[in-house]
């Protein structure tokens, strides 16, 4: 633990991953990435792309399809 956390309260949290199909429900009730992977080919392989790099992490689909409304800004968070 880091010295800065050490007279601190901490508390021990596990996230747990979406599984796939909650990761499809998502998908479909974010407005942004609904629009993205339904406007054509290469916005459902971006949306994909997302979903698959994510691992099912709420916090970084979440961020992630924020983005969706602008592609460049997503392609350039999803490549490393």
């Amino acid at each position: 633990m880091p010295a800065a956390f050490a007279s601190a309260s901490v508390v021990d949290v596990t996230l747990e991953r979406f599984a796939m199909d909650d990761n499809k429900l998502f998908v479909n009730v974010h407005p942004l990435l609904y629009q993205l992977v339904r406007a054509d080919q290469e916005g459902l392989a971006l949306g994909r792309r997302l979903v698959r790099l994510a691992e099912g992490h709420p916090a970084t689909l979440s961020r992630w399809a924020s983005l969706a409304g602008d592609r460049d800004a997503l392609v350039a968070a999803l490549d490393p």
